[in-house]
């Protein structure tokens, strides 16, 4: 007896060689072949899917606008705007309404527009995917604010453990030396992607050593005295009553000059002082003459 490697014993009857013909095909239009076709398209013997089918087909050959050829490798690219125009895509790409938020910028829109067109996107797609760029431009923007908000914070325990009682007054410096600034800066605080330029030097080199910088510039620049006009002499020589208590009045409106001359830490504490005394003196003159 022969045996295969497994030793299983082999089958006398299927060793004997099959010389039948294979089935013929059934004759088109007979029952048999409605039957296999049914079973190779899935429409089985569903009168509705054989009707539908017919009506694609009958489409497809007429051209109706409602059917479409899918293009194939070999297809132009008229061909493929005509597909893709088919399925619902705008005739041009400012054809797309999107909805991106305020997080994405214009420019990244058109290009979105541009790249969706290019692609065959139709409107449905297309704000699927602008959803998408939507919500990873607000998640990384979230990510970056995070980021900054902690080296801030940190940068605030640092100084004031370095500065300790000194820290309002120093704080108070760094932010008349930032109003100092932008004030200087004018119409040009925006940059032409319409930014503050200080915030972007404070995310350039880090919150610590920007609020360094302002204390340094605060400590430079601030008002010790108010300096005259063209006659080269002191602003308290040539400043009338009026000018004095109107100065008086300004001082009190600006809590960082306000509290150079109330709080005694405070750096410029001595001229700020001296500054307030001499204005009254002006003020008060013509009431005491």
């Amino acid at each position: 007896m022969s045996t295969l490697d497994d030793g299983t014993p082999n089958d006398p009857e299927q060793d004997v060689p099959n010389n039948e013909d294979p089935p013929a095909a059934p004759e088109v239009g007979t029952p048999e072949h409605i039957k296999v076709l049914g079973e190779k398209t899935g429409f089985g013997d569903d009168i509705t899917k054989w009707q539908k089918g017919y009506a694609d087909l009958h489409g497809l050959v007429k051209g109706d606008a409602n059917v479409v050829r899918l293009p194939g490798d070999s297809a132009t690219d008229d061909e493929r705007n005509e597909f893709y125009n088919k399925l619902g895509r705008p005739a041009e790409k400012d054809g797309y309404k999107l909805e991106l938020g305020d997080t994405v910028k214009e420019d990244t829109v058109t290009w979105f527009r541009d790249a969706a067109h290019k692609a065959g996107l139709n409107q449905q797609q297309a704000q699927a995917f602008a959803d998408g760029l939507s919500q990873l431009v607000s998640d990384r923007l979230d990510a970056d604010q995070k980021s900054f908000d902690d080296q801030a914070q940190a940068a605030f325990e640092t100084l004031k453990g370095e500065w300790g009682d000194k820290n309002n007054a120093n704080m108070a410096v760094a932010k008349q030396g930032n109003a100092l600034v932008a004030e200087a800066l004018g119409d040009h605080i925006k940059d032409d992607q319409d930014r503050n330029v200080l915030d972007v030097i404070e995310n350039a080199i880090g919150t610590e050593r920007y609020i360094r910088l302002m204390h340094a510039i605060g400590g430079k620049l601030g008002e010790d005295v108010i300096t005259g006009g063209e006659t080269g002499k002191s602003g308290f020589e040539a400043m009338t009553a009026a000018e004095a208590r109107q100065r008086l009045t300004d001082i009190q409106g600006d809590k960082d000059r306000a509290l150079a001359v109330t709080d005694p830490q405070h750096p410029k504490h001595k001229d700020a002082i001296a500054e307030w005394k001499r204005l009254n003196e002006i003020a008060h003159a013509a009431r005491k003459s």
